[in-house]
């Protein structure tokens, strides 16, 4: 009997042992995301452009490495692709419907790429997909039937987020305190800029001491496609 319970806490040991052995980074990470996109819904043709991005993030946006209290967002994005447009000079109206609620209003002006925003500020359900959105100028109505491209995805921006971590471990080591993070993390996505739906997903880690670990991810592959440290 007294071998049986010496074999016993060899057993409970060895697996207290292998608890603390494993890597938590990835964990602690997903407990300070500061912001996170879910869905990616675009629409193009030869007149319009236009993205519906979804997810979380902080209400306090601020990189500073602390991840506070998140909101809800979801922020339609239209661009004109018409080299003669003038967006100084021209107001634009949406109207969309969305889990069966009507959303309407004035998009507003984007100076920093010549685009129209607004953010509905809601949930939307996961994986929503062909989401009708009308436009209206001064002169000119454009339609839009948008397509979730990130349910096409093998890996979500969660997926991106262990890769990242798996490749930073190290480094994400020395920002552990006490099993603390001490620092927040951005999951985003980066673009082709051409208008097409070539998407990637961005993944930073900012720590409070200022250390800045940023990852480009392929959705498809999982392939880390560019990386940087500062």
């Amino acid at each position: 009997m007294k071998k049986f319970y010496f074999f016993v806490a060899i057993i409970i040991f060895a697996s207290l042992v292998f608890v603390s052995c494993v890597d938590n980074t990835y964990i602690l990470a997903k407990d300070n995301i500061s912001e996170i996109r879910e869905n990616i819904l675009i629409f193009k043709d030869e007149d319009i452009y236009v993205t519906l991005m979804t997810g979380k993030r902080e209400s306090n946006y601020v990189n500073d490495g602390i991840s506070t209290a998140t909101k809800d967002f979801a922020v339609i994005t239209l661009y004109i692709i018409d080299n003669q447009y003038d967006y100084n000079e021209q107001t634009v109206s949406y109207l969309t419907t969305i889990d069966n609620v009507d959303y309407s209003g004035q998009m507003l002006n984007n100076p920093y790429d010549n685009s129209y925003v607004i953010d509905l500020a809601i949930a939307l359900t996961p994986n929503l997909d062909n989401i009708e959105v009308t436009f209206v100028t001064q002169d000119k109505e454009y339609k839009a039937s948008l397509h979730n491209i990130s349910n096409e995805w093998k890996y979500d921006g969660y997926d991106a987020l262990e890769i990242v971590c798996k490749d930073f471990k190290d480094y994400i080591k020395q920002a552990i305190s006490d099993n603390s993070l001490q620092a927040e993390v951005f999951i985003k996505n980066v673009y082709n800029e051409t208008y097409s739906d070539d998407y990637y997903w961005y993944i930073q880690i900012v720590t409070q001491n200022g250390n800045i670990y940023t990852s480009i991810v392929n959705p498809n592959s999982g392939e880390i496609l560019a990386r940087n440290i500062k």
